[in-house]
């Protein structure tokens, strides 16, 4: 167990008002919105429109549309993704989830893999490039992803289709006095794909997982409640050391839950100062079933991780700018377990930070 704490520096903002909002942007992803005409750090998104526009179901892909960004996957559906924006490591790139960062500590480098979550929730993308590390930390070099969830406004909608994998989308969007809800959920499988190249067993991938954002809205108060659940399996091939080569099993597997939770209130204590408070909870759950042509027993090792944050956030409006100055703490756990015939191991480590 690790705690990290983060003391935000000043940030200065100023610049002119324009009325044309629709021709020129607003970027969420610096601590602030500001138009992205107003911002030094070069940025690009992807809004509502190109989402729908996209036959992507998942994150990774859709990411890697984004000018300067790369991504590499180990298998074309279910694999563990990685992002590279300008060339950094994947480590050096900060993804945040409706401006709150999120890290899977059970990884190496504590990168999330954005290959598993499905983008059926999601209203917008932003990419900030070019180093972050006086807002981020020293992990900002590549840039910030910021993700956008859908919030309760905008179309019901169901939708699906067949080919490659069978998706099913689905979201509804209610208004009521001061509230809005958006519920939003998709579901994919493939059974398409095989390491084992002449074998006959195709390995089944299942994707499902759901969001939910409620926000309440007064005159001097904002609250917004965010949870989002993934769950995602798939079957994999075992590798037999004798042929040297991927062979047929219908026992092994990969299993890959995430549940991310977010609170935000925001008070507007004064005409020109307002008072933000996050707080965000984390939880990565993998497991993961192999034979082992060596031992001739299938192996068993689980990784269960928990990430949690807090962040104060206090803005000072002026005539020529703001001031923006907060604290944040974080706390990262890992839990690893080994519970095979063979070693029967059971451990517990701290993540790295």
């Amino acid at each position: 167990m690790k705690k990290r704490y983060l003391l935000l520096p000043l940030l200065i903002h100023s610049g002119s008002i324009t009325l044309c909002a629709e021709l020129d942007p607003v970027i969420h992803s610096s601590k602030q919105d500001i138009k992205s005409s107003d911002m030094l750090d070069s940025s690009s998104y992807l809004d509502s429109d190109d989402l729908e526009m996209s036959s992507e179901n998942v994150l990774d892909h859709l990411i890697s549309k984004l000018p300067g960004v790369g991504f590499s996957s180990t298998a074309p559906v279910g694999g563990v993704s990685s992002i590279f924006v300008r060339g950094t490591e994947s480590k050096h790139t900060i993804i945040l989830m409706d401006g709150v960062r999120i890290h899977d500590p059970t990884s190496i480098g504590r990168s999330l893999n954005l290959g598993i979550l499905q983008s059926s929730d999601i209203e917008r993308i932003e990419l900030i490039k070019g180093t972050q590390s006086v807002l981020y930390g020293s992990d900002a070099v590549g840039g910030v992803i910021n993700i956008i969830t859908k919030k309760g406004k905008g179309k019901h909608r169901i939708g699906g289709g067949t080919g490659y994998y069978n998706h099913l989308r689905f979201g509804n969007s209610f208004v009521f006095d001061k509230n809005s809800l958006s519920i939003q959920g998709g579901y994919f499988d493939s059974k398409h794909l095989s390491a084992a190249k002449d074998e006959s067993e195709k390995d089944l991938y299942v994707n499902k997982g759901f969001t939910v954002n409620h926000q309440f809205y007064t005159e001097h108060i904002e609250s917004e409640t965010l949870f989002k659940y993934t769950n995602a399996h798939t079957y994999v091939d075992a590798y037999d050391s004798t042929e040297e080569k991927p062979v047929d099993d219908d026992d092994a597997y990969g299993k890959n839950i995430q549940t991310f939770f977010k609170q935000r209130l925001l008070a507007k204590v004064a005409d020109q100062r307002s008072i933000e408070f996050n707080v965000s909870f984390s939880k990565y759950d993998k497991k993961n079933k192999y034979f082992d042509s060596n031992s001739f027993v299938y192996e068993h090792v689980n990784f269960e991780g928990d990430t949690f944050e807090t962040e104060l956030k206090v803005k000072e409006d002026f005539l020529d700018g703001n001031i923006i100055y907060g604290l944040t703490q974080a706390k990262d756990c890992l839990l690893y377990t080994s519970p095979s015939p063979r070693d029967g191991l059971l451990s517990r480590m701290p993540s790295s930070a």
